[in-house]
Order: C-alpha cells, then sequence, then structure tokens
C-alpha cells in the first residue's frame, strides 16, 4: 500500500489524501480519537478509490473505558454480490455501553433482538444489557472463573454458560436464577441450545468432535466425530433434528442428531468455514468462511444458491467476514471486520 498525495495532476490541494480527511474531521465537536481515526479510515480508502488507488490507513487500540456496539453492518434484503461495505459514522448506528474496563471476552446478542450478553475477561460475572437503554438489566455469577462460551433459548428466556471451571450453568433469564449444571470435562468453546431446551451441544477447542447433552439428566448422551478437520462453528436446525458445523477443511456438514451420520456436504468454499446459520424455516443455510465469502444453500440439495463476496484464499486486508446469519424476518445478515493488519 502506498500513500497517495494528490489525486491527480490537477487536484488544487496540496495536502496528502490523509492529511486533508483528518484534519477536517479534527475541529469537529463531539467525536472521539476513535471517532476521527475510524471516519478517517473509510474516507480515505473511499477517496483514493475514485483515482483507483488502494489506500487504508492503518488503525488499533485496547477499547480501553468504552464499547460501542454496532448491529449489523447491513441486512440485505435481496443477495448481492459485493460485501456491504463499513458504515461511514458507525456512532449513527450504534447503542454505546459505557464499560468500566478493557478486555471483553464475549458479546452475544439474545434472539429477540432485545438483550446482549457480554462478559470481561479474567470475569466470573455475566452482564444482561437492556438495547432499548443501553443499561444493566441483569448480572449473573458463574463460579470463579472466566467465561468463555454462552447460548441463549429461541426464547430468550433462558442462557447456558460455562468457561474454565469446565460447568455448563443453564440459567433462567426471568427469576434471574441458575436451573442446572452440567460438568463437561473441559473448557467449552461454543454453546448451542435445541429449540426445545432440552439439550445442549458444545465442543472444545481444537476438537474434532461436538457433544449432545441431555441437560435434565445433566450428562453426555452422544457425540458426532468424522475427523474431518477441527470444529469452528455449529448451528442446530430449527426442528432440532440436524446440527450444522463448519470445519477446517473448508466443508460444512449437516448431522443428524438420531443417526448421528453426516447426511449433507456442504463443499467449495475455499477456506476454513468461520461460522455456520440455519434460516428460521430450516429451508437454507448460511456459511462464512476466511475466503472472504459467504455462501447461502438449500438445505436439502446442498446446492449454492447466492454467494456474497469473491473468493480469496487467505483472509484480505481489504475486509474479513466473520459471521454470516439470517435476521428473524428471514433476511441475510454479514458482519465484517475492516481495518489495517
Amino acid at each position: 500500500e502506498t500513500a497517495m498525495d494528490r489525486l491527480s495532476d490537477s487536484d488544487p490541494v496540496s495536502t496528502s489524501i490523509f492529511t486533508r480527511v483528518l484534519l477536517e474531521h479534527l475541529p469537529k465537536p463531539g467525536l472521539s480519537l476513535v471517532d476521527i481515526a475510524k471516519r478517517t479510515q473509510s474516507d480515505v480508502r473511499a477517496i483514493a478509490r475514485t483515482a483507483r488507488h488502494l489506500q487504508f490507513p492503518d488503525y488499533s487500540d485496547r477499547i480501553e473505558g468504552s464499547l460501542i456496539l454496532v448491529p449489523p453492518i447491513e441486512i440485505i434484503p435481496s443477495v448481492s454480490s459485493d460485501l456491504p461495505r463499513p458504515p461511514p459514522h458507525i456512532d449513527a448506528m450504534g447503542v454505546r455501553i459505557q464499560y468500566a474496563s478493557a478486555g471483553i471476552e464475549i458479546l452475544e446478542f439474545s434472539p429477540d433482538g432485545n438483550k446482549l450478553i457480554s462478559s470481561k475477561v479474567n470475569s466470573n460475572r455475566i452482564t444482561i444489557w437492556n438495547l432499548q437503554n443501553g443499561r444493566v438489566d441483569k448480572s449473573l455469577e458463574n463460579g470463579k472463573e472466566t467465561n468463555w462460551a454462552v447460548a441463549f433459548s429461541s426464547d430468550s428466556k433462558r442462557l447456558a454458560s460455562g468457561g474454565n471451571d469446565q460447568v455448563a450453568t443453564i440459567w433462567d433469564l426471568t427469576t434471574p436464577r441458575a436451573l442446572s449444571t452440567i460438568v463437561l470435562g473441559y473448557i467449552p468453546k461454543e454453546f448451542r441450545l435445541t429449540n426445545d431446551g432440552r439439550f445442549l451441544l458444545t465442543y472444545k477447542d481444537d476438537s474434532t468432535e461436538i457433544d449432545l447433552w441431555d441437560i435434565s439428566l445433566g450428562r453426555r448422551v452422544r457425540s458426532f466425530n468424522g475427523k474431518f478437520g477441527l470444529i469452528k462453528s455449529i448451528a442446530v436446525s430449527p426442528d432440532n433434528l440436524y446440527v450444522l458445523a463448519g470445519y477446517t477443511d473448508r466443508k460444512v456438514r449437516m448431522w443428524n442428531l438420531r443417526s448421528n451420520k453426516v447426511e449433507r456436504v456442504f463443499a467449495g468454499h475455499r477456506a476454513m468455514i468461520v461460522s455456520v446459520a440455519f434460516s428460521a424455516d430450516g429451508a437454507t443455510i448460511i456459511s462464512a468462511s476466511d475466503d472472504n465469502t459467504a455462501r447461502i444453500w438449500d438445505a436439502k440439495t446442498a446446492q449454492v444458491l447466492h454467494t456474497l463476496g469473491k473468493p480469496h484464499r487467505t483472509p484480505i486486508r481489504d475486509g474479513n467476514l466473520t459471521t454470516a446469519f439470517f435476521s428473524k424476518n428471514g433476511e441475510i445478515g454479514v458482519h465484517v471486520i475492516y481495518g489495517g493488519w
């Protein structure tokens, strides 16, 4: 990447692209340094593109003292071939929640869209935020260890949490109180609850195996291990019959929870899978990959219906797709992280 001094030989402005954009934002009232940096990144990139030049200033921080919560960058009503671009002003899109200290380990939105779960590094406390007013609704303390995985029930009334103590706790969020615990025997990477609330699906980091736990019995009843690659993401079908798993071997597999067999394989990504999800009716699935694409598939035929983004074999500097999902009304959404490396 080369910094651009002028857009053309006839450009009347003598300062560089970066400098002129930065000077424009500095005097604006009410902007933090983070706001200025992010707006400068976006504007420099857009201006440089008008001259067919790639420029995207690096920026990094540890986000100490406050956290900006941004909804999905774009919910796509009709599938597009291009990834959504970052918004010019993230303040207008987000709920700002003040945090006392740095180090956020977990962020998870509830299915009804009204709550957000957060937990800090080296903390046993789970904070439940009300997204209507940005205030703390409830706090839960999960033993004495750091939390690593959480999952909401489909009605947003229950929560599963677990961490370094290698125990999963099922919470009633209406009370709130702990309903039951399951001794896992390992630190969980991700949780998923079945929609009927009877079972919990888990896996650990760097694992090829998914475990199915009966919540009422408090024990593991089944495991799914095809040794295809490491698991990076899982999702449960709305009818509770299947679990999707995204693997490092670049494929998504659909396991039958009853037969313990792989029923369908979704192949086509050029890099490992980072996120998978079912649509509300279970007819389609979506997968996000480190090849910087999201693909929408027919759940029965395993055929690709649409592809978002342009594939790359490795993550690219321009923006990394981290999560793909379906919204409550069936629209498609993606999260993209933008920034320098």
